[in-house]
């Protein structure tokens, strides 16, 4: 028996050793065209079964037999490659260069992990950073219009540091946050938009102090990967109800086989600016008032509802020491657009890309400076990113990213008040110079000119508007941001297929804004003193300090391991700990006191006690995560998410999670079909995710105390005695956060060699648990308590297509490509009859009802007979009002969007365009209200009295008859603010825009060569190029958003204008 096993030992032995000499061990790493490792490459012994797969870094170890020379290196989205194995003595370094067909994508998923498109069972999409820029834009958010189905992008204006809203498959929240979480390199960004604009209800005077996800530089992305679902985001547990944008940032590149090198990336262009769309304007009639009858030609009067133009000669203004101005009495259609500039924008950027075979850095400079379309605003900001890796040792490495901008900027209010320039700008009679009232010195212009007699005089155009020159000298908003977020992270590689990693992060930003309203004095009369109401303006200082701190740190373990030749597993499991904390001190100089001191803007200048307020908030979160995918032969694949999460807002720890699912079915074609079907896959996923709820809702907080009385105001604390008082709100301790479960199914296609691909999706979400306030008696001495009460449903559709018609050897290539999405969404329970998204405006507010789409109008309206004919007064032929209360008329949200667009490359030369698209929903226009008030509208101009389109009025037997005859005064329309109910300022919110254009021209390598630049490429542009809206909307851009950011959308409160951009670029690395 020794005997036996001595020689099976001996066997063996030999055998183990005959294998030895006829093999030898093959190391390497297998990167992409930016020296990254690519994890999940296969690396094949050429005529063989026998290979491996890379690491979640791209390193393999490999034994290849020594009678083998060839290895095929194959990844999903990058070409084949076959490589010389060596002799295993050195470590091979293999760079695949990208793939053309779309089947092969890779995407960066949540938490920056890369995957295979093809093993995802929910949708997503991706903008790389070339598309990002074709447009020009300076906004990576704004740049994202029009690129991804599913997507609704909104602004306040388009302008460098405004607003923007990214919204992905419907509103989901009442009240709550409704934006796309925004993770930069894998840690989520502060998107926050404290203060922007002005909350509904308030929106006098409001200044659009942008929101931080546009800090971000465009040039230095990489790419950013749109996961739409909950399936896609259900990591991130109750901060995943949105879906997510994850940007990916330009890397250094690693330099393989010698000596370190760097490059430098130079990136410099301008861009001009000018209004997108102007209100269309009469120029029959310009200022005073007939029907005034005393003095029709009021020259102080705001009014175009004068006599009709003849160009004579006449005074206008002011009389100061008995001296007039005159003109002739005719229309200046001008008059508004020789207001405005030609906006300016630099745009220089400069990289520094360098590597050696272990490490990798890029480091970046970036300077925008922007003069507004309003003279004298304007909006800077710089920039420092950083981006550096390295490989400490063969297992140990490190990164280290960093993000630093700095902002200053004097921003023009808006809204309703003095403050506002376009309030005051678009109350201009239509034949009032507008260039001539720009000398403020001059005593016709001055706001603070006494004449000769001793009489104040003030600088009007008309009676109830300032100078928009002497506004936009005097009222000043200027803001300074400085912002630093980042992270560092350390990394182990346990096994080849094994790895753990820690990352901290931080974002940081200091928001300070300053805002000077001037002391003057005004007497908004008409010359006749009928409507005389002197006004003293005592003037305002304000100061309004935020900070916000917000810390992460994540541990994770990787795991990327074919298990065996069929099956293979890749995923991760980790904590996260996550803190975030705002602080705001917000002081202004005393009501109504103003300041002491004209032109002394400080705190001390108070006219009585200066108010000031001062508050703090403080999140934690730690949460548990894990996200597995199992692959079987490149074809099947199952993915599991789950995540558990204990917040501070609320008493019990949440648990969410999803299951996806993805069938590559075009594996099982033959090679024939596949030439024809080259890629078809099913994908399926469900999940749930959640909303956060805000800081301190479970606890009923105080404050300070104030009482009230004939005494006048006493606030706490007084003479050292504190008081401090309970809140409105009752504290809910059993609070939790929103949720939303989704279902989601999918196809992916490409055709005839990918000439052909499309994209489709339908969804199914449902978001309950809604966070709001419900209205308490009185007696229980609060206002509201708040509730977890309600459900909103989103479903639809997105289709994202490409078609390749033209694509020769030469190398011209025509691209059409386009993009489909409808979204239907109802409130399907609420705990009561009509929320309000906030307060109502000239009427009419916003609300969230049972049976309705969220963000549904809610106004009064016209009287109506049974048939839908408006109803008129019997005698004055103005339509009346119906008095049985306010209605619903219909949503802010499209029914549908679409873009579609085109690209033709040949040579070096590319043309590319941008349109896009959104059909149906309503927007609510005080431009429009206004114009009209004033006389000033294009809609105004037939001022002949007029019958009622398809109206009816009561008969004396009180029956409603067809109006063929009783004729209205458009006047008194049109004036009179009891005869316009809201629905007048209801507008339809369609349109069709030339979203974004580009040609660009890239230099022959060979002239080149001859050079000491690597490559060139200049480049015209243009964004925002050209709008067309139905005949009805004859204002304004329906994409405004007087509320910035916020849910309060739809609302268009004398908004900032829109703006076309166009300018050139260049382009160039040495």
């Amino acid at each position: 028996m020794k005997k036996l096993l001595l020689m099976v030992a001996l066997l063996l032995w030999s055998g183990v050793q005959l294998a030895m000499a006829q093999s030898r061990p093959v190391k390497g790493q297998v990167l992409d065209d930016r020296g990254e490792g690519i994890p999940g490459a296969s690396v094949q012994i050429k005529g063989s079964n026998a290979g491996t797969i890379t690491d979640i870094d791209g390193n393999f170890s490999l034994e290849v037999p020594d009678d083998d020379e060839v290895l095929v290196i194959s990844a999903i989205g990058y070409a084949n490659q076959e490589i010389n194995a060596g002799d295993g003595d050195n470590v091979l370094s293999v760079k695949l260069k990208t793939s053309s067909t779309a089947l092969n994508e890779t995407i960066v998923t949540a938490n920056a992990v890369r995957r295979e498109k093809r093993s995802l069972g929910y949708s997503t999409a991706q903008v790389s950073g070339n598309d990002l820029t074709a447009g020009g834009s300076v906004s990576p958010l704004n740049a994202l219009a029009g690129k991804v189905a599913g997507m609704n992008v909104t602004t306040t204006s388009g302008a460098p540091g405004s607003s923007s809203r990214v919204v992905l498959r419907g509103g989901s929240s009442v009240l709550g946050n409704n934006q796309a979480l925004i993770v930069v390199d894998g840690v989520p960004v502060n998107n926050a938009g404290l203060g922007t604009a002005g909350n509904i209800g308030n929106l006098s005077n409001q200044v659009d102090y942008g929101n931080r996800g546009n800090d971000i530089n465009p040039d230095d992305i990489e790419s950013i990967s749109v996961l739409k679902g909950p399936a896609a985001t259900a990591l991130y547990g109750s901060s995943g109800a949105n879906g997510a944008l994850m940007i990916t940032t330009k890397k250094g590149n690693r330099r393989m086989g010698g000596a370190s090198k760097m490059d430098v990336e130079v990136n410099t262009g301008v861009a001009f600016s000018s209004i997108l769309k102007y209100p269309d304007f009469q120029n029959s009639y310009g200022q005073g008032n007939i029907y005034e009858g005393a003095y029709p030609e009021d020259r102080r009067e705001n009014f175009s509802w004068g006599y009709k133009f003849d160009n004579e000669q006449r005074p206008w203004g002011q009389v100061i020491n008995g001296k007039t101005r005159v003109k002739p009495y005719s229309a200046i259609p001008d008059n508004i657009s020789d207001f405005f500039n030609t906006g300016t924008t630099y745009n220089n950027s400069v990289a520094i890309n360098g590597g050696t075979e272990t490490s990798a850095f890029r480091l970046g400079f970036n300077a925008l400076n922007s003069n507004s379309i309003f003279p004298g605003k304007d909006y800077n900001k710089y920039g420092v990113t950083f981006n550096g890796n390295v490989d400490l040792s063969n297992r140990f490495y490190a990164s280290v990213n960093f993000d630093y901008s700095k902002i200053n900027s004097d921003l023009p209010a808006f809204g309703q008040g003095n403050a506002s320039i376009l309030d005051n700008l678009y109350q201009m009679p239509r034949d009032i110079p507008i260039r001539e009232l720009r000398n403020l010195n001059d005593p016709f212009n001055s706001m603070d000119y006494v004449d000769t007699n001793g009489v104040h005089r003030y600088g009007y155009y008309g009676a109830y508007a300032l100078n928009p020159y002497y506004t936009l000298d005097s009222f000043k908003n200027t803001n300074k941001v400085d912002r630093l977020f980042g992270n560092v992270t350390v990394g182990f590689k346990i096994t080849p297929w094994l790895k753990l990693e820690d990352r901290l992060a931080t974002d940081v930003y200091s928001d300070r804004r300053y805002q000077k309203n001037p002391i003057f004095n005004s007497e908004p009369a008409d010359e006749t003193g009928l409507y005389t109401r002197p006004q003293s303006n005592p003037g305002r200082y304000s100061e309004d300090l935020i900070n916000s701190y917000n810390i992460y740190n994540d541990l994770m373990l990787s795991i990327n391991k074919q298990l065996n030749k069929d099956f293979y597993l890749t995923g991760y499991v980790g904590q996260n700990i996550t803190q975030q904390s705002v602080t705001e001190t917000y002081a202004s100089t005393n009501e109504d006191g103003g300041l002491v001191v004209p032109g002394y803007y400080n705190l001390t200048n108070s006219n009585g006690p200066a108010f000031d307020v001062n508050s703090e908030s403080t999140k934690r979160k730690v949460r548990v995560y894990t996200d597995l995918s199992l692959g079987y032969k490149n074809m099947l694949f199952l993915g599991v998410t789950g995540a558990k999460d204990w917040v501070s807002t609320v008493k019990n720890s949440i648990t969410y999670g999803g299951i996806n699912g993805s069938f590559v079915f075009s594996e099982l074609f033959d090679d024939k079909t596949k030439n024809i079907w080259n890629y078809g896959k099913l994908r399926v996923s469900y999940a749930r995710v959640g909303n956060d709820a805000n800081p301190y809702l479970w606890t009923t907080t105080y404050g300070r105390t104030t009482l009230n009385g004939d005494f006048g105001s006493l606030i706490f604390p007084f003479n050292d005695v504190p008081g401090f008082s309970y809140g409105d709100v009752i504290g809910n301790p059993n609070i939790k956060p929103e949720y939303s479960t989704e279902f989601e199914i999918g196809t992916e296609n490409s055709f005839f060699n990918d000439r052909v691909s499309f994209d489709f999706s339908y969804y199914n979400k449902n978001s309950g648990d809604q966070i709001i306030p419900v209205a308490l008696a009185a007696s229980s001495g609060f206002k509201n308590k708040t509730l977890n009460a309600g459900l909103i449903t989103n479903h639809g559709v997105e289709l994202a297509a490409r078609f390749t018609p033209i694509r020769t050897r030469s190398g011209f290539k025509w691209e059409i490509f386009g993009t489909y999405a409808k979204n239907v969404n109802l409130v399907k329970e609420l705990e009561t009859n009509n929320l309000s998204i906030g307060n109502a405006i000239n009427g009419a507010t916003i609300v969230a009802t049972v049976g309705k789409p969220y963000g549904t109008f809610y106004t009064d309206g016209y009287l109506r007979d049974d048939a839908g004919h408006v109803v008129v007064d019997a005698t004055t032929g103005l339509p009346l009002i119906d008095k049985s209360g306010s209605k619903f008329f219909g949503s802010y949200m499209p029914k549908w969007q679409a873009s579609w667009g085109t690209t033709l490359s040949y040579k070096g030369f590319t043309l590319y365009m941008l349109f896009d698209t959104k059909q149906g929903g309503q927007f609510f226009s005080r431009t429009r209200d206004i114009l009209a008030f004033v006389g000033t509208s294009k809609e105004t101009e037939d001022r002949d009295p007029q019958v009622w389109a398809n109206s009816v009025y009561e008969g004396t037997d009180g029956a409603y008859h067809t109006n063929t005859d009783i004729k209205y005064n458009p006047y008194f329309f049109y004036t009179g603010q009891a005869n316009r109910p809201g629905e007048y300022q209801l507008v339809d919110a369609s349109y069709v825009k030339m979203r974004e254009a580009r040609l660009s021209y890239t230099l022959p390598r060979k002239w080149m060569d001859k050079t000491p630049f690597g490559s060139a490429t200049v480049s015209v542009y243009g964004n925002n190029l050209f709008i067309w809206t139905p005949s009805s909307n004859q204002f304004t851009d329906p994409e405004l958003s007087s509320n910035g950011a916020g849910n309060g959308q739809g609302f268009e409160f004398s908004a900032m204008p829109s703006q076309r951009n166009y300018g050139f670029n260049l382009k160039f690395t040495f």
